[in-house]
């Protein structure tokens, strides 16, 4: 039994809650003493606090199938292949009788079969130099504008001229950014990140939020963060208030938009390290994607509501962008899984009832970012941002770099 190698997995989790540490110290004596039932529960207990962790999930497995229960242990083997086609299931010692027993090795590698090939309903819609690193983007008429984090650009590629210009400075990398209801506005967060090229250490993760004239390119207001912040992704409420993620602190922050100033910031109770944010078509839920954990929905008119999306089948991690299409559907942007993928999640009252690959192992060399639906159109989004690209200096290194390119998925 590999504990060394899938306790990597945990020591990131450590500093967020140290129960999860001492649960999971206590499963490791049961397991050494063959008290395989606690082992069990240790485990049980430990994913009531954090239902994704991928230790925990193997080791439940494991336990299932130390304590008779093979069944029990395929399923949570089938969803941790969801995420991570490359854990090498088949060498434990502990789930020999799951790959013994034919009918559970034959589903399984189907599985890793599935998720392991390209699909590609995508295609590409145009690119963008390797000289950036693309991270959000907007369109607004004939007009998609861009984010980019090396640089601090937000760039505007016009679609009837296939032309791409620098179309604004910002002061740090440039991150999220959306379209107000009014058109004539584009709102765009930015922080000082080391991939930035003009990093300053003593403004590390110094947040702003701007407000940027559509045609001009002018910036109108600067708004800066009360508390440092990384803002990756934002939505706006009626045109009143941005709603916003911060990856630093699982929070969301409230700007209001016509005081053009920070309003609040809300916990996300058993959150990690938010990331995608995305609103619903009656403007009252807003989802959010959790990199760790997986999915929250939170209600607008009391932001204390807030229910996780559960999936017995599917490991909801490693999102980052996220996007609305229906009232049972929602579009997420996985790149923290092995292979990076698109997919499209059928939910109801909580629970995850279908997920569909729409885009899967395609052949990039940087990650899927974020990205926007568009009833009419469907999904732009990022394919190859360059957050792989760099050295532990934060240069970019020039075999790693390739164009960025935008791909659109029509049908869903």
């Amino acid at each position: 039994m590999r504990f060394v190698i899938v306790f990597f997995f945990l020591i990131s989790y450590i500093g967020c809650s140290q129960s999860l540490k001492e649960i999971y110290d206590k499963s490791i004596e049961a397991y050494a003493q063959q008290n395989y039932t606690q082992f069990k529960e240790l485990n049980i207990e430990a994913l009531k606090i954090h239902p994704s962790q991928p230790t925990f999930l193997l080791n439940l497995a494991r336990a299932h199938a130390l304590t008779n229960e093979p069944q029990e242990a395929y399923k949570l083997l089938h969803k941790l292949i969801s995420w991570n086609v490359g854990i090498d299931l088949n060498k434990e010692k502990d789930l020999e009788e799951i790959w013994n027993d034919k009918k559970s090795a034959t589903r399984l590698r189907a599985s890793i079969t599935t998720y392991t090939a390209p699909v590609a309903q995508s295609n590409p819609y145009f690119e963008v130099s390797s000289a950036y690193h693309l991270e959000d983007l907007a369109l607004l008429g004939n007009n998609f504008f861009l984010t980019d984090i090396r640089k601090g650009k937000v760039l505007r590629y016009n679609i009837q001229k296939n032309h791409v210009e620098e179309w604004c400075d910002l002061s740090a990398a440039a991150m999220a950014i959306l379209v107000d209801e009014s058109q004539k506005r584009l709102w765009v967060s930015s922080a000082m990140l080391p991939q930035y090229y003009k990093y300053k250490s003593e403004e590390d993760n110094k947040g702003k939020i701007y407000e940027i004239d559509a045609v001009t390119g002018n910036v109108i207001t600067e708004i800066i963060l009360s508390e440092k912040a990384v803002v990756g992704s934002m939505v706006m409420h009626k045109n009143e208030k941005i709603y916003a993620t911060n990856s630093l602190s699982p929070e969301i922050l409230i700007v209001n938009t016509k005081s053009k100033k920070e309003e609040a910031r809300i916990e996300v109770k058993g959150a990690f390290n938010l990331q995608g944010i995305t609103m619903d078509s009656n403007t009252d839920k807003i989802y959010i994607a959790d990199y760790i954990k997986g999915i929250v929905q939170v209600d607008l008119l009391n932001l204390q509501d807030q229910v996780w999306l559960t999936s017995n089948d599917y490991l909801l991690k490693g999102i980052d962008g996220l996007n609305f299409v229906n009232a049972n559907t929602l579009i997420a942007i996985q790149n923290n899984t092995t292979p990076k993928k698109v997919i499209q999640i059928r939910h109801s009252s909580g629970n995850v009832n279908e997920i569909k690959l729409l885009d899967n192992a395609l052949d990039h060399k940087g990650e899927p970012t974020n990205g926007k639906y568009y009833k009419n159109l469907g999904l732009f989004y990022i394919a190859n941002s360059a957050w792989p690209a760099y050295d532990k200096a934060f240069i970019l290194m020039p075999n790693e770099t390739e164009n960025q390119v935008i791909r659109l998925i029509k049908d869903f």
